[in-house]
């Protein structure tokens, strides 16, 4: 993939431009085009990190229900029970609103697939070094507990040590203080490595350089334009109103370079990978004639 050959930096500033643009942006379409090019991205990046995003679907989902419920205002009635109304405009705003949580979730996603505890520290180690440390530690902590006790399970259940019905909690109780007595002498052992390797010692350089080359440039110079006139269009379109009616500009000449920007912005890294993919299939070809 392009993107994974990227410095940390340019990918960094690449992700927060296509955040910041999707807090940004209240016009549907442009913000569509984004939602839907970041759960495109995050697919393509890493199918296991854009399953993690799943729960922003149903939260939106609850967002455009219940706002219409709580928020009366807006000139379009489309029903009435007592002193309850539900109005178009506040059906449309909840709807903005779950478009913008799962675009935001999504370009996290990919982000996270991206970013490993190498690149954190190559990126915050130099200037935060314990942040990045214990930002990259925590990262890891989770899913290598959740490996460590599924380890400890079978090696119990295949030694008869994890019986059924009544003697299972006491059984899993068993697994899960195995489970941190192993994670206590795998941190001692890590902190005596990081000891030996020299950690702290300033001056202190990285197991990985990621150097910046042309394409870091190139994809940065991109991003930067894009996010550049996706602000400019943003500025000149007219005011997204919800109430109390629906005002959107989407003809005007700001309108279209802001959807033009956010096209941008989310096509960039699936049309980078897409043209990577294409031609390492290409060179797999001509090496198979």
């Amino acid at each position: 993939m392009f993107v994974r050959n990227l410095n940390p930096y340019t990918a960094i500033v690449f992700f927060m431009f296509a955040v910041v643009a999707c807090v940004l942006i209240k016009q549907p379409i442009a913000l569509g085009i984004l939602t839907v090019c970041g759960i495109g991205y995050a697919v393509q990046t890493d199918r296991r990190y854009a399953l993690r995003a799943l729960w922003s679907i149903p939260v939106a989902a609850f967002v455009v229900l219940i706002n219409p419920l709580v928020n009366g205002r807006g000139v379009t009635v489309w029903l009435t029970l007592g002193s309850l109304t539900v109005t178009a405009e506040s059906f449309v705003y909840g709807g903005v609103s779950g478009m913008m949580l799962i675009a935001a979730a999504f370009w996290f996603a990919a982000f996270d697939a991206y970013m490993s505890a190498d690149r954190y520290a190559y990126a915050f180690g130099k200037v935060f070094p314990s942040t990045a440390l214990l930002l990259s530690m925590t990262l890891r902590l989770i899913p290598e507990l959740q490996r460590t006790h599924k380890e400890v399970r079978i090696a119990m259940k295949a030694a008869g040590l994890l019986p059924s019905g009544k003697g299972r909690l006491n059984g899993e109780y068993r697994a899960l203080r195995a489970t941190i007595t192993r994670a206590i002498e795998e941190s001692a052992t890590r902190a005596d490595s990081m000891r030996a390797r020299g950690y702290g010692i300033k001056s202190r350089t990285f197991c990985r350089r990621y150097r910046f080359g042309g394409a870091d440039a190139v994809f940065l110079f991109g991003s930067a334009a894009a996010f550049v006139l996706t602000v400019v269009g943003y500025a000149l379109a007219g005011e997204t109103v919800f109430f109390p009616g629906l005002r959107f500009d989407f003809d005007s000449a700001g309108a279209v370079m802001m959807t033009a920007g956010a096209a941008w912005i989310g096509m960039m890294p699936i049309l980078f990978d897409g043209c990577e993919v294409w031609k390492w299939k290409r060179s797999v070809a001509k090496i198979s004639d």
